[in-house]
């Protein structure tokens, strides 16, 4: 599950923890810091929606005989392909989703200093800030690739967000079979 999936199944689970938690204190830090929290949950929703548009309206065109000319084969094309999808998708909301993380993690910092349990969003940070393993192995798989190879999909790909299933029905794939 990349990390903008996790999000999208996410946000509203913080949101719902946000409204049921108790602060377990009236201290207006806590106070403070919660509304922090839930702003930087609605900046980032907003931007996981803005990064979907941008995907959406991608207008991806990609020239096979470039990556063909390369010794690519199908597999590692759709492999980067996908491992590119989830990585522009993910540079997208990167920097609402360390704010984030950040807030939740000045919370618990000091919910641990009044005394006090971790906030519930503790158990979601991990999960918005590390990628899972699936996507690990998709980027050794594309680091591994030749340089030429990498520098010729950074080139075409770019960093913007894309549709993975919108660019591969616009390819003709067969090429990779003859």
């Amino acid at each position: 599950m990349a990390v903008n999936n996790k999000l999208v199944f996410f946000l509203p689970i913080l949101m719902s923890v946000y409204s049921n938690q108790c602060l377990g204190s009236d201290s207006p830090i806590l106070e403070m810091l919660n509304k922090d929290v839930l702003n930087k949950i609605t900046l980032l929703a907003d931007s996981v929606s803005k990064c979907k548009d941008i995907a959406e309206s991608s207008e991806l065109e990609l020239d096979l005989s470039r990556f063909i000319t390369l010794g690519v084969t199908k597999e590692e094309f759709l492999k980067s392909l996908f491992y590119l999808r989830m990585r522009n998708r993910d540079m997208c909301d990167n920097e609402e989703r360390g704010n984030l993380i950040f807030a939740i993690g000045q919370l618990d910092f000091t919910r641990a200093e009044l005394g006090l349990e971790a906030s519930k969003y503790g158990n979601s940070s991990g999960q918005l800030l590390y990628e899972p393993k699936k996507f690990l192995q998709y980027k050794v798989n594309y680091m591994n690739l030749a340089e030429d190879v990498r520098l010729e999909f950074e080139k075409q790909v770019g960093t913007q967000p894309f549709i993975y299933t919108a660019i591969l029905q616009n390819l003709n794939l067969n090429i990779f079979d003859k």
